[in-house]
């Protein structure tokens, strides 16, 4: 039987789709933040539609694309980790355990997932924690460094420079 969870929204990113929640981590560290990279290793995890079992996936970073058009939608990471219906919103994880995304949509006749990686939303997560301590952990200590960082991480072989149609839109 699958158990529902009522959550209070933090903050809401209309953009990326994507939600900051309230959660008791009283006496709990919070997970590093990175920035997700071409090629790199990565792990998803969340849980099964049908089953409401938790379940993983595996692979690496294949590309970024925009999900329409840049400045009015999200820099979306494509993977070939495999997923399934109900995943969405788990975490992405590099291979060093850092969080580098969050999972938002899967094709699992392609074996592909699409993420929104984390350098897309850090100035956003930075402002919505408020935390100084949590944003100098994990790169941000001004919103004009999070502006540098995710400008010096967006990946320079997107839909949006090479002028070829949405990344994300080809593969769902």
């Amino acid at each position: 039987m699958a158990k529902v969870m009522m959550v209070r929204v933090k903050a809401y990113n209309p953009i990326c789709d994507v939600a900051i929640i309230y959660h008791d981590n009283k006496r709990r560290a919070l997970p590093r933040l990175e920035a997700a990279n071409k090629g790199e290793q990565l792990n998803m995890y969340g849980y099964n539609a049908y089953t409401a079992m938790p379940t993983s996936s595996s692979g690496t970073v294949q590309e970024f694309g925009w999900w329409k058009q840049p400045g009015t939608s999200c820099l979306m990471g494509l993977s070939n980790a495999g997923g399934i219906q109900g995943m969405s919103g788990g975490p992405v994880y590099g291979k060093d355990g850092a969080i580098i995304g969050v999972l938002t949509a899967t094709h699992p006749k392609r074996r592909q997932t699409i993420f929104v990686p984390y350098q897309n939303i850090a100035q956003w997560v930075a402002q919505e924690i408020n935390d100084p301590q949590f944003a100098m952990r994990n790169g941000v200590s001004s919103e004009k460094d999070a502006l540098a960082i995710a400008s010096t991480n967006a990946p320079q072989t997107t839909a949006a420079t090479t002028g070829a149609s949405p990344l994300v839109k080809s593969v769902l």
